[in-house]
Protein backbone atom coordinates (compact mmCIF):
# COMPACT_ATOMS: atom_id res chain seq x y z
CA UNK A 1 0.00 0.00 0.00
CA UNK A 2 0.97 3.60 -1.34
CA UNK A 3 0.07 6.65 0.61
CA UNK A 4 -2.75 7.91 -1.39
CA UNK A 5 -5.13 6.38 1.42
CA UNK A 6 -3.53 9.15 4.05
CA UNK A 7 -4.64 12.83 4.42
CA UNK A 8 -1.55 15.15 3.61
CA UNK A 9 -1.79 16.13 6.71
CA UNK A 10 -1.80 12.99 8.67
CA UNK A 11 1.88 11.46 6.99
CA UNK A 12 4.33 11.75 10.11
CA UNK A 13 7.44 9.86 10.18
CA UNK A 14 5.89 6.45 11.26
CA UNK A 15 4.09 6.08 7.97
CA UNK A 16 7.19 6.98 6.05
CA UNK A 17 8.95 3.91 8.11
CA UNK A 18 6.15 1.82 7.38
CA UNK A 19 7.23 2.48 3.37
CA UNK A 20 10.80 0.87 4.18
CA UNK A 21 9.42 -2.02 6.87
CA UNK A 22 6.78 -3.31 4.46
CA UNK A 23 9.24 -2.65 1.26
CA UNK A 24 6.51 -0.58 -0.69
CA UNK A 25 8.16 -0.50 -4.29
CA UNK A 26 7.60 2.22 -6.51
CA UNK A 27 4.37 1.86 -8.89
CA UNK A 28 1.71 3.57 -10.57
CA UNK A 29 0.83 5.72 -7.25
CA UNK A 30 4.43 5.96 -5.87
CA UNK A 31 7.93 7.16 -6.90
CA UNK A 32 11.24 7.94 -4.41
CA UNK A 33 13.66 10.30 -5.07
CA UNK A 34 16.92 10.37 -2.63
CA UNK A 35 17.78 14.30 -3.72
CA UNK A 36 16.05 17.20 -4.74
CA UNK A 37 16.52 18.03 -8.41
CA UNK A 38 18.91 20.92 -9.43
CA UNK A 39 17.81 23.20 -12.15
CA UNK A 40 19.50 21.89 -14.79
CA UNK A 41 17.31 21.24 -17.76
CA UNK A 42 18.12 17.92 -17.42
CA UNK A 43 16.37 17.66 -13.72
CA UNK A 44 13.85 19.86 -14.58
CA UNK A 45 12.54 17.94 -17.54
CA UNK A 46 12.78 14.73 -15.37
CA UNK A 47 10.46 16.47 -13.00
CA UNK A 48 7.86 17.60 -15.25
CA UNK A 49 7.83 14.15 -16.61
CA UNK A 50 7.90 12.64 -13.00
CA UNK A 51 4.41 15.03 -12.55
CA UNK A 52 2.49 14.61 -15.85
CA UNK A 53 2.96 10.86 -16.04
CA UNK A 54 0.75 10.46 -12.64
CA UNK A 55 -1.81 13.14 -13.88
CA UNK A 56 -2.41 11.51 -16.49
CA UNK A 57 -2.62 8.02 -15.21
CA UNK A 58 -3.91 7.70 -11.34
CA UNK A 59 -2.15 10.07 -9.78
CA UNK A 60 0.01 9.11 -6.74
CA UNK A 61 2.98 11.17 -4.87
CA UNK A 62 6.36 11.79 -5.58
CA UNK A 63 8.49 11.90 -2.35
CA UNK A 64 11.35 13.86 -1.70
CA UNK A 65 14.55 12.47 0.93
CA UNK A 66 14.15 8.14 0.40
CA UNK A 67 16.57 6.19 -0.84
CA UNK A 68 15.47 3.63 -2.92
CA UNK A 69 17.49 0.45 -4.82
CA UNK A 70 15.53 -0.95 -7.61
CA UNK A 71 12.71 0.84 -6.26
CA UNK A 72 12.34 -0.51 -2.99
CA UNK A 73 13.11 2.48 -0.45
CA UNK A 74 15.89 1.37 2.19
CA UNK A 75 16.29 4.64 4.34
CA UNK A 76 14.70 7.81 5.12
CA UNK A 77 17.66 10.18 4.59
CA UNK A 78 15.59 13.52 4.15
CA UNK A 79 17.12 16.67 2.56
CA UNK A 80 19.37 18.82 4.41
CA UNK A 81 19.27 22.30 4.43
CA UNK A 82 15.83 22.50 2.19
CA UNK A 83 13.41 25.42 2.47
CA UNK A 84 9.81 24.01 1.59
CA UNK A 85 8.54 27.22 0.44
CA UNK A 86 10.79 27.74 -1.87
CA UNK A 87 10.29 24.41 -3.17
CA UNK A 88 6.76 24.40 -3.71
CA UNK A 89 7.33 27.56 -5.67
CA UNK A 90 9.74 26.76 -7.66
CA UNK A 91 7.61 22.96 -9.00
CA UNK A 92 4.26 25.66 -9.03
CA UNK A 93 6.45 27.96 -11.18
CA UNK A 94 7.60 24.84 -13.33
CA UNK A 95 4.35 23.64 -13.98
CA UNK A 96 2.57 26.92 -14.68
CA UNK A 97 4.83 27.18 -17.68
CA UNK A 98 5.85 24.16 -18.82
CA UNK A 99 2.59 21.89 -18.72
CA UNK A 100 -0.38 22.28 -20.82
CA UNK A 101 -3.09 22.33 -20.31
CA UNK A 102 -2.79 23.55 -17.04
CA UNK A 103 -2.57 21.55 -14.17
CA UNK A 104 -4.77 21.79 -10.91
CA UNK A 105 -4.91 20.37 -7.54
CA UNK A 106 -0.96 19.89 -6.97
CA UNK A 107 -0.35 19.55 -3.07
CA UNK A 108 2.32 19.55 -0.89
CA UNK A 109 3.79 18.45 2.47
CA UNK A 110 6.59 18.39 4.70
CA UNK A 111 7.71 15.47 7.07
CA UNK A 112 10.53 16.78 9.72
CA UNK A 113 12.03 13.59 10.49
CA UNK A 114 13.62 13.00 14.15
CA UNK A 115 17.36 13.83 13.01
CA UNK A 116 16.50 16.86 11.16
CA UNK A 117 16.41 16.74 7.84
CA UNK A 118 13.01 16.50 5.85
CA UNK A 119 10.87 14.65 3.70
CA UNK A 120 8.83 16.51 0.83
CA UNK A 121 5.86 15.13 -0.86
CA UNK A 122 4.17 16.45 -3.88
CA UNK A 123 0.60 14.75 -4.49
CA UNK A 124 -0.61 14.59 -7.94
CA UNK A 125 -4.07 14.20 -8.46
CA UNK A 126 -5.58 12.43 -11.57
CA UNK A 127 -6.83 14.71 -14.00
CA UNK A 128 -9.74 15.40 -15.21
CA UNK A 129 -8.13 17.07 -18.08
CA UNK A 130 -6.10 14.66 -18.96
CA UNK A 131 -3.75 14.19 -21.06
CA UNK A 132 -0.78 16.71 -20.18
CA UNK A 133 1.71 17.80 -22.16
CA UNK A 134 5.17 18.42 -21.08
CA UNK A 135 6.62 21.73 -23.34
CA UNK A 136 9.81 22.16 -21.71
CA UNK A 137 12.34 23.75 -24.20
CA UNK A 138 9.75 22.95 -27.21
CA UNK A 139 9.78 19.20 -26.49
CA UNK A 140 6.48 18.02 -26.65
CA UNK A 141 5.99 14.94 -25.18
CA UNK A 142 2.95 12.88 -23.28
CA UNK A 143 3.80 10.72 -19.80
CA UNK A 144 2.44 8.10 -18.35
CA UNK A 145 2.87 5.44 -15.99
CA UNK A 146 2.59 1.63 -15.08
CA UNK A 147 3.97 -0.66 -12.35
CA UNK A 148 7.95 0.19 -13.23
CA UNK A 149 7.31 3.91 -13.37
CA UNK A 150 6.82 6.48 -16.42
CA UNK A 151 6.73 6.09 -19.95
CA UNK A 152 6.22 8.09 -23.00
CA UNK A 153 2.89 7.73 -24.82
CA UNK A 154 2.20 6.88 -28.22
CA UNK A 155 -0.23 7.84 -30.40
CA UNK A 156 -2.91 4.90 -29.55
CA UNK A 157 -2.34 5.21 -25.75
CA UNK A 158 -2.63 9.42 -26.55
CA UNK A 159 -5.92 8.39 -27.53
CA UNK A 160 -6.76 5.39 -24.86
CA UNK A 161 -6.45 8.94 -22.22
CA UNK A 162 -9.01 10.71 -23.71
CA UNK A 163 -11.48 7.73 -23.80
CA UNK A 164 -10.50 6.85 -20.20
CA UNK A 165 -11.54 10.42 -19.06
CA UNK A 166 -14.86 10.59 -21.47
CA UNK A 167 -15.54 7.09 -19.59
CA UNK A 168 -15.27 8.38 -16.09
CA UNK A 169 -16.88 11.28 -16.86
CA UNK A 170 -19.93 8.81 -18.31
CA UNK A 171 -19.77 7.01 -14.87
CA UNK A 172 -19.86 10.10 -12.51
CA UNK A 173 -22.99 11.21 -14.27
CA UNK A 174 -24.89 7.96 -14.39
CA UNK A 175 -24.05 7.48 -10.74
CA UNK A 176 -25.81 10.87 -9.50
CA UNK A 177 -28.60 9.99 -12.27
CA UNK A 178 -29.17 6.84 -10.59
CA UNK A 179 -29.03 7.93 -7.33
CA UNK A 180 -31.33 11.05 -8.06
CA UNK A 181 -34.01 8.75 -9.86
CA UNK A 182 -33.77 6.49 -7.08
CA UNK A 183 -34.28 9.54 -4.04
CA UNK A 184 -37.60 11.05 -6.02
CA UNK A 185 -38.73 7.57 -6.48
CA UNK A 186 -38.37 7.12 -2.36
CA UNK A 187 -36.03 4.13 -2.59
CA UNK A 188 -32.95 4.93 -0.21
CA UNK A 189 -33.86 2.40 2.16
CA UNK A 190 -35.65 5.06 4.59
CA UNK A 191 -38.72 6.83 4.81
CA UNK A 192 -37.68 10.66 4.21
CA UNK A 193 -40.04 13.20 5.68
CA UNK A 194 -40.77 14.88 2.25
CA UNK A 195 -40.68 14.00 -1.42
CA UNK A 196 -39.31 17.24 -2.08
CA UNK A 197 -35.61 16.75 -2.31
CA UNK A 198 -32.42 18.68 -1.71
CA UNK A 199 -29.66 16.91 -2.35
CA UNK A 200 -25.78 17.41 -2.35
CA UNK A 201 -23.61 14.98 -4.93
CA UNK A 202 -19.86 15.26 -4.30
CA UNK A 203 -18.02 13.24 -6.64
CA UNK A 204 -14.59 11.97 -7.43
CA UNK A 205 -12.81 11.45 -10.66
CA UNK A 206 -10.94 8.48 -9.12
CA UNK A 207 -12.75 5.67 -7.63
CA UNK A 208 -11.87 5.36 -3.59
CA UNK A 209 -10.44 2.52 -2.42
CA UNK A 210 -9.93 3.60 1.10
CA UNK A 211 -13.58 2.99 3.03
CA UNK A 212 -13.32 2.43 6.70
CA UNK A 213 -16.43 2.37 8.84
CA UNK A 214 -15.02 3.53 11.78
CA UNK A 215 -13.05 6.76 10.45
CA UNK A 216 -16.68 8.02 8.86
CA UNK A 217 -18.38 7.21 12.42
CA UNK A 218 -15.46 9.24 14.09
CA UNK A 219 -16.43 12.39 11.83
CA UNK A 220 -20.09 12.28 11.99
CA UNK A 221 -19.78 15.55 14.72
CA UNK A 222 -17.70 17.58 12.57
CA UNK A 223 -17.58 16.97 8.70
CA UNK A 224 -20.60 14.29 8.10
CA UNK A 225 -23.45 15.74 9.64
CA UNK A 226 -26.76 15.85 8.13
CA UNK A 227 -27.94 19.19 7.04
CA UNK A 228 -30.33 21.28 9.28
CA UNK A 229 -31.55 22.00 12.42
CA UNK A 230 -31.14 18.25 13.62
CA UNK A 231 -30.78 17.54 17.12
CA UNK A 232 -29.14 13.96 17.05
CA UNK A 233 -28.30 11.42 14.29
CA UNK A 234 -27.37 7.82 13.91
CA UNK A 235 -25.21 5.37 11.77
CA UNK A 236 -25.54 2.47 10.02
CA UNK A 237 -23.36 0.53 7.19
CA UNK A 238 -24.98 -0.86 4.28
CA UNK A 239 -24.11 -2.57 1.08
CA UNK A 240 -23.24 0.59 -0.74
CA UNK A 241 -21.61 2.06 2.51
CA UNK A 242 -22.25 4.94 5.46
CA UNK A 243 -25.48 6.13 5.99
CA UNK A 244 -25.82 8.90 9.09
CA UNK A 245 -29.03 9.93 9.40
CA UNK A 246 -31.26 12.21 11.66
CA UNK A 247 -34.99 10.45 12.14
CA UNK A 248 -38.12 12.69 13.47
CA UNK A 249 -40.22 9.30 15.15
CA UNK A 250 -40.61 6.17 16.33
CA UNK A 251 -40.96 4.74 12.37
CA UNK A 252 -37.53 6.26 11.64
CA UNK A 253 -38.67 9.20 8.93
CA UNK A 254 -35.36 10.63 7.92
CA UNK A 255 -35.64 14.29 8.85
CA UNK A 256 -31.77 14.50 6.83
CA UNK A 257 -28.53 12.24 5.69
CA UNK A 258 -25.40 11.93 4.61
CA UNK A 259 -24.13 8.98 2.65
CA UNK A 260 -20.64 8.25 2.39
CA UNK A 261 -20.43 5.45 -0.94
CA UNK A 262 -17.55 2.81 -1.07
CA UNK A 263 -16.50 4.50 -4.10
CA UNK A 264 -15.92 7.83 -1.86
CA UNK A 265 -18.79 9.98 -3.16
CA UNK A 266 -20.91 12.09 -0.81
CA UNK A 267 -24.61 11.95 -0.94
CA UNK A 268 -26.26 14.55 1.42
CA UNK A 269 -30.62 14.93 1.17
CA UNK A 270 -32.59 17.50 2.81
CA UNK A 271 -36.31 16.51 2.70
CA UNK A 272 -38.39 19.69 3.24
CA UNK A 273 -42.44 19.20 3.88
CA UNK A 274 -42.62 23.14 4.16
CA UNK A 275 -41.87 23.53 0.53
CA UNK A 276 -44.01 21.15 -0.34
CA UNK A 277 -47.14 22.32 1.39
CA UNK A 278 -47.23 25.65 -0.20
CA UNK A 279 -44.80 25.23 -3.85
CA UNK A 280 -42.53 27.75 -2.82
CA UNK A 281 -39.04 27.48 -2.28
CA UNK A 282 -37.64 28.41 0.85
CA UNK A 283 -34.26 31.07 -0.11
CA UNK A 284 -33.10 30.09 3.49
CA UNK A 285 -32.22 26.68 2.35
CA UNK A 286 -29.06 27.79 0.54
CA UNK A 287 -27.56 29.22 4.12
CA UNK A 288 -28.34 25.41 5.11
CA UNK A 289 -26.34 24.30 1.82
CA UNK A 290 -23.23 26.59 2.08
CA UNK A 291 -22.36 25.09 5.24
CA UNK A 292 -23.00 21.05 4.84
CA UNK A 293 -21.08 21.89 1.38
CA UNK A 294 -18.20 23.37 3.55
CA UNK A 295 -18.17 20.49 6.02
CA UNK A 296 -18.51 17.78 3.35
CA UNK A 297 -15.63 19.02 1.48
CA UNK A 298 -13.51 18.99 4.39
CA UNK A 299 -14.80 15.20 4.81
CA UNK A 300 -13.06 13.94 1.39
CA UNK A 301 -9.63 15.67 2.86
CA UNK A 302 -10.17 14.11 6.16
CA UNK A 303 -10.93 11.01 4.11
CA UNK A 304 -7.68 11.42 1.91
CA UNK A 305 -9.90 11.57 -1.05
CA UNK A 306 -7.81 14.05 -3.72
CA UNK A 307 -9.29 16.19 -5.75
CA UNK A 308 -10.37 16.36 -8.47
CA UNK A 309 -14.44 15.68 -8.20
CA UNK A 310 -17.13 17.16 -9.03
CA UNK A 311 -20.03 18.98 -7.15
CA UNK A 312 -23.73 18.94 -8.40
CA UNK A 313 -27.05 20.37 -6.54
CA UNK A 314 -30.37 19.07 -7.78
CA UNK A 315 -33.48 20.16 -6.72
CA UNK A 316 -36.28 16.87 -6.43
CA UNK A 317 -40.53 16.85 -6.87
CA UNK A 318 -40.04 21.00 -7.23
CA UNK A 319 -42.35 21.15 -10.92
CA UNK A 320 -44.31 24.46 -10.52
CA UNK A 321 -42.16 26.19 -7.24
CA UNK A 322 -41.06 29.50 -7.02
CA UNK A 323 -38.85 31.60 -4.51
CA UNK A 324 -41.60 33.86 -2.81
CA UNK A 325 -41.62 37.63 -4.15
CA UNK A 326 -39.01 40.07 -2.48
CA UNK A 327 -40.08 41.97 0.75
CA UNK A 328 -38.73 45.24 -1.15
CA UNK A 329 -40.66 44.65 -4.07
CA UNK A 330 -43.94 46.73 -3.35
CA UNK A 331 -45.12 45.67 -7.49
CA UNK A 332 -44.14 41.59 -6.91
CA UNK A 333 -48.06 40.71 -6.52
CA UNK A 334 -48.53 42.42 -9.99
CA UNK A 335 -45.54 40.65 -11.50
CA UNK A 336 -46.68 36.99 -13.51
CA UNK A 337 -44.68 34.46 -11.52
CA UNK A 338 -42.34 32.40 -13.28
CA UNK A 339 -42.15 28.54 -11.89
CA UNK A 340 -40.01 25.72 -12.35
CA UNK A 341 -40.79 24.10 -15.60
CA UNK A 342 -39.73 20.64 -14.88
CA UNK A 343 -40.17 17.94 -12.01
CA UNK A 344 -36.58 18.23 -11.08
CA UNK A 345 -34.11 20.68 -11.64
CA UNK A 346 -30.74 18.83 -11.91
CA UNK A 347 -28.15 21.57 -12.27
CA UNK A 348 -24.77 20.76 -13.90
CA UNK A 349 -21.72 19.23 -12.30
CA UNK A 350 -19.14 21.91 -10.58
CA UNK A 351 -15.54 20.59 -10.97
CA UNK A 352 -13.62 21.51 -8.19
CA UNK A 353 -9.46 21.29 -8.62
CA UNK A 354 -8.08 21.80 -5.82
CA UNK A 355 -8.95 21.34 -1.60
CA UNK A 356 -8.28 25.31 -1.63
CA UNK A 357 -11.61 26.13 -3.99
CA UNK A 358 -13.63 28.88 -1.65
CA UNK A 359 -16.83 27.54 -1.11
CA UNK A 360 -18.85 30.65 -2.46
CA UNK A 361 -17.04 30.25 -5.81
CA UNK A 362 -18.98 26.84 -6.24
CA UNK A 363 -22.32 26.99 -4.79
CA UNK A 364 -22.75 30.89 -5.99
CA UNK A 365 -23.38 29.68 -9.61
CA UNK A 366 -25.63 26.53 -8.79
CA UNK A 367 -27.60 28.74 -6.63
CA UNK A 368 -27.85 31.76 -9.21
CA UNK A 369 -28.86 28.85 -11.21
CA UNK A 370 -32.08 28.18 -9.39
CA UNK A 371 -33.30 31.66 -8.99
CA UNK A 372 -32.71 32.02 -12.82
CA UNK A 373 -35.00 28.70 -12.98
CA UNK A 374 -37.89 30.83 -11.05
CA UNK A 375 -37.68 34.24 -13.39
CA UNK A 376 -35.03 35.89 -11.25
CA UNK A 377 -31.56 37.48 -12.41
CA UNK A 378 -29.71 35.46 -9.04
CA UNK A 379 -29.36 34.66 -5.23
CA UNK A 380 -29.51 37.69 -3.38
CA UNK A 381 -27.57 35.93 -0.57
CA UNK A 382 -24.22 37.39 -2.58
CA UNK A 383 -22.84 40.78 -2.37
CA UNK A 384 -21.70 42.12 -5.79
CA UNK A 385 -17.95 40.59 -5.38
CA UNK A 386 -19.19 37.37 -4.51
CA UNK A 387 -18.90 37.29 -1.20
CA UNK A 388 -21.49 35.97 0.96
CA UNK A 389 -24.07 38.13 2.62
CA UNK A 390 -26.88 36.06 3.39
CA UNK A 391 -29.48 38.44 2.59
CA UNK A 392 -32.77 37.15 3.81
CA UNK A 393 -35.93 38.16 2.41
Amino acid sequence: MSLQHLPLAEIKEVELQRLISDAVSESRFIEYKRDWPSTSDADKRELLADIASFANAGGGDLVYGIDARDGVPMSLVGLAGFTPDQGQLRIEQLLARWISPRLAGVSFATVTLAAGNVIFIIRIPRSFSAPHMVTFLDQDRFYSRHSNGKYRLDVNELRAVFLQNDRAADRIRAFRLERVNRIAAGEVGVKLWSRVCIVWHLMPLSEWQGFDFQRIVNMETTHLRPMGNVSGWGDQINLDGCMIRATLDREGTVQSYVMVFRNGCIEAVYPHPAMESRKLIDPGYESVFRQGLSWYLKALAALGIAPPFFVALSLLNVGGFTFPPPNDDPFASLRPRSVIDRPHLLLPEIAVESEATPVDSIVRPLFNLVWNACGYLGSPNFGQNGTWTANRR
